[in-house]
């Protein structure tokens, strides 16, 4: 998450008591990591409907890590599109024919 989307958040709690509180809980750390910002406010009883502006406010203010394409990866529009798009792997065969292992002679 940017530094902006959290600010935007913030403010969008309508609290100034809590303007700032992420910062001071997570020791300066402006850009948190999606999951740990829920749960955060999650934990200081916010109301789910400002929970659910979240991905919203990741969209108008996107992070600058966001913005990085990570060289292999997929991005993946139209999930039905994509895996019609697989194709089908031969099944799963044995690695060792049972009747060539060598036998004990003790």
């Amino acid at each position: 998450m940017s530094v902006a989307a959290v600010e935007a958040f913030e403010t969008s709690l309508g609290k100034p008591e809590l303007k700032g509180s992420w910062k001071e809980a997570h020791g300066g750390n402006g850009t948190p990591i999606v999951a740990e910002f829920v749960k955060y406010w999650m934990g200081q009883d916010v109301h789910p409907m400002f929970l659910a502006t979240i991905p919203d406010l990741m969209a108008k203010y996107p992070s600058q890590r966001d913005a990085i394409p990570r060289e292999g990866v997929v991005d993946i529009k139209d999930v039905k599109a994509f895996k019609k798009s697989l194709e089908v792997s031969e099944a799963a065969r044995a690695l060792v024919q049972w009747g060539d292992l060598p036998l004990s002679k003790y």
